[in-house]
């Protein structure tokens, strides 16, 4: 147990340590531009390739469970997009840089979507299952959170598609925002012109 506690720790700090090289190379790469292109060449490549590793991993585990497919793919998605938007970029080939930067956003939209959708259904069918494992619970005062679907903002009528509703216009509109936020940044608004 003490081997798997200190193995998992080795794997946290090496991930962290890789975390910290990319946001590096990501500033350098946006505003900087101290490295030579090749690095960033180099690092997209080994992304594609990381990232397309990742999802063969995940794809062998499709049977045992989807859960697993579906990380490699949440972790696989922004490398592939980071990776094809370099690769692009120094072999300048602005056309299908911008086309890449768009894809990559619907992708990593459409993935953080169905990441808010799959919690919200774990949530929800846990609030179920605790309402029909203790009968008392219903006779209870609704909860005001927004992950149970009998809460008293989401109605009488269709509470699970007022609650499906409210969740992807929240995370829509936080996306939204961040898009803003980060396309006033100078670095990133480059790849979509």
């Amino acid at each position: 147990m003490a081997q798997l506690a200190l193995n998992l720790k080795s794997k946290s700090i090496q991930a962290a340590i890789a975390m910290l090289a990319w946001c590096i190379l990501l500033v350098d790469w946006a505003y900087v531009q101290v490295l030579p292109e090749t690095v960033h060449l180099i690092v997209g490549v080994g992304e594609i390739g990381l990232g397309c590793y990742l999802i063969y991993i995940g794809s062998k585990h499709w049977d045992i469970k989807q859960i697993i497919f579906w990380c490699c793919f949440s972790i696989a998605a922004p490398m592939l997009w980071h990776g094809s938007i370099a690769v692009t970029d120094y072999f300048g080939l602005e056309m299908l840089r911008a086309f890449a930067a768009r894809v990559g956003l619907v992708v990593v939209f459409f993935t953080g979507l169905g990441w808010v959708i799959w919690y919200t259904e774990i949530r929800s069918k846990w609030y179920d299952h605790a309402r029909r494992s203790d009968p008392d619970a219903a006779e209870l005062a609704p909860s005001w959170n927004p992950m149970d679907p009998l809460a008293p903002y989401y109605g009488r009528k269709s509470p699970k598609l007022n609650q499906s509703l409210t969740g992807f216009t929240g995370y829509s509109i936080i996306f939204l925002l961040l898009c803003i936020l980060l396309s006033s940044i100078d670095g990133c608004t480059r790849f979509y012109d």
